[in-house]
């Protein structure tokens, strides 16, 4: 059993990696922060300009939104294998977009009728 202290020093480094903030995009199905819906909402918007490009420049659009999610003071944050929350690499960040594309491609007409989006 640990002292009232040591337990407080291991709660202090569990604390101390990324703390999320509300313009931050989580990896995960996390969907009700902020910065997870302004991915989405980015991406409903240039869904149509994203479906018309040919694949290569697919990437570049895809990069542009990590960009301007960057410029909004957003990151890109995953949890490691600790639970504690990290920022991911540029390359993951654009395949993070680059899927939530595709996953609006599939259910946007759905979303819709629906009104989610």
């Amino acid at each position: 059993q640990l002292e009232g202290n040591e337990s407080a020093a291991i709660l202090n480094v569990v604390h101390r990696g990324i703390v999320p903030q509300p313009n931050d995009v989580l990896f995960g199905r996390i969907r009700s922060n902020d910065g997870n819906r302004t991915l989405r909402k980015l991406v409903t918007t240039l869904l149509d300009e994203y479906n018309g490009l040919p694949r290569k420049f697919k990437a570049k659009l895809a990069e542009e939104v990590v960009d301007e999610i960057s410029n909004l003071g957003g990151r890109f944050l995953k949890r490691n294998p600790v639970g504690e929350w990290e920022e991911v690499s540029h390359n993951e960040a654009v395949q993070k977009v680059a899927k939530t594309f595709r996953n609006c491609r599939r259910t946007a007409p759905e979303s819709e009728e629906a009104g989610i989006f």
